[in-house]
């Protein structure tokens, strides 16, 4: 893990495992959490349970420093009050998490200049979990230290790992960092669980592709869409991919138009216009039926 995050050009950071109770309030994340009887100082008085108070402390930090770049992990434990008999011991959990803020790409002549965004952070987690065969899930996400609409909760066979998005401006704001944060944190265990490699056969048929366009709600989230798409297509539809998207001129308040390719293919024949046809007309019905989407003229 610590090679793939540093491969993707983060930098490790450790913090200390002991955080500042008014650091955990601002976070909204003060309630059932493990109290130090004997604290080294007020400062140091609690026990993380996120490794993201810490973490983005240090990147503000850092950010305030000038630097026009950052980014930053951490590989460590959080810690839960248990309940039982007598004082039991915290429940400590392996996590990972990261926090990127500034340029998305060092600065060079050959590419322009932009700001980090949530894609970015999700490439990056998308490629840690890939090492070890994880496939992940997004769901749009509220935890009160998160973006309204730029966050989502993190899964991986149906079960949540965690979280990823940009933290909220005003929590920002609040630790004096000016700059757009994206951070995730998730359970490493479940993350970095191998599953053993299933082996398929490669078609010896072509593949076929089919561009839509649909005019969908606003609110509609692109992995309903997906899951949509592909119940009603079945096991001919390969890969499906979302290439753009457009909210303005053109596009009735309320709604956006998205645009996806679809991959068409079977394991034992070539498909013909007729079945194309009526797997696009199936799909296009699916998307009606379900979310009220109409193909963009």
């Amino acid at each position: 893990v610590r090679r793939q995050l540093v491969a993707r050009d983060l930098q490790e950071t450790i913090n200390y495992a002991f955080v500042d109770a008014g650091l955990l309030g601002q976070w909204q994340l003060h309630e059932d959490v493990v109290a130090l009887a004997n604290p080294l100082s007020a400062e140091l008085a609690v026990m993380r349970p996120s490794l993201l108070p810490g973490l983005v402390a240090t990147l503000g930090r850092n950010a305030a420093r000038q630097l026009g770049r950052v980014r930053l992990f951490e590989l460590g434990r959080s810690f839960h009050p248990q309940a039982g008999e007598g004082t039991p011991a915290p429940l400590e959990t392996q996590r990972v998490a990261a926090a990127v803020c500034g340029d998305a790409d060092p600065q060079q002549w050959g590419l322009a200049t932009r700001k980090v965004d949530f894609h970015d952070l999700k490439g990056d987690l998308e490629s840690l979990a890939a090492a070890s065969g994880a496939v992940l899930t997004f769901q749009p996400s509220q935890r009160p230290y998160g973006h309204p609409v730029r966050s989502a909760e993190v899964l991986r066979d149906g079960v949540s790992l965690g979280w990823i998005g940009q933290i909220h401006p005003r929590l920002a704001k609040a630790m004096d960092i000016d700059v757009d944060v994206y951070a995730f944190e998730l359970d490493l265990a479940p993350l970095a669980a191998r599953q053993l490699p299933r082996a398929t056969e490669l078609s010896r048929f072509p593949s076929v592709r089919r561009d839509l366009a649909f005019l969908v709600p606003e609110a509609a989230a692109w992995a309903d869409l997906e899951a949509t798409l592909r119940r009603a297509v079945g096991p001919l539809l390969r890969q499906v991919t979302l290439f753009d998207r457009y909210v303005g001129q053109g596009v009735e308040p309320g709604f956006k138009s998205l645009a996806m390719g679809l991959i068409l293919q079977d394991k034992s024949r070539t498909l013909t216009d007729r079945d194309v046809e009526s797997v696009v007309a199936e799909a296009v019905s699916a998307m009606e039926r379900e979310h009220h989407a109409r193909i963009r003229g």
